[in-house]
């Protein structure tokens, strides 16, 4: 998708995320917003449903279990594009 401002905002908010709630190990001004989630930040299967809470509480809707997955879940950047589509539907 686009890199708008709201993108990011997007991945601005869940670098914090990373960084103070799942308590990764990587400073926020390393992680790149394309890196593996998984292989390059360490994220495990209980970071990742703490993530998917995370965003649930902090965007402000529901992740269903259809979309609690790699193809949404891979990166920064995917995890962004996949709120990004979310709010659009909401509109």
């Amino acid at each position: 998708m686009e890199n708008s401002p709201r993108r990011a905002l997007i991945i601005g908010k869940l670098k914090d995320i990373l960084t103070e709630e799942l308590n990764i190990g990587v400073p926020r001004s390393e992680i790149n917003p394309d890196a593996s989630l998984a292989s390059s930040l360490g994220v495990d299967s209980i970071g990742f449903l703490e993530l998917r809470y995370q965003c649930e509480e902090v965007f402000g809707f529901p992740v269903s279990d259809a979309d609690f997955s790699p193809q949404h879940f891979s990166s920064c950047s995917t995890l962004a594009d996949f709120i990004l589509a979310h709010e659009a539907d909401a509109r």
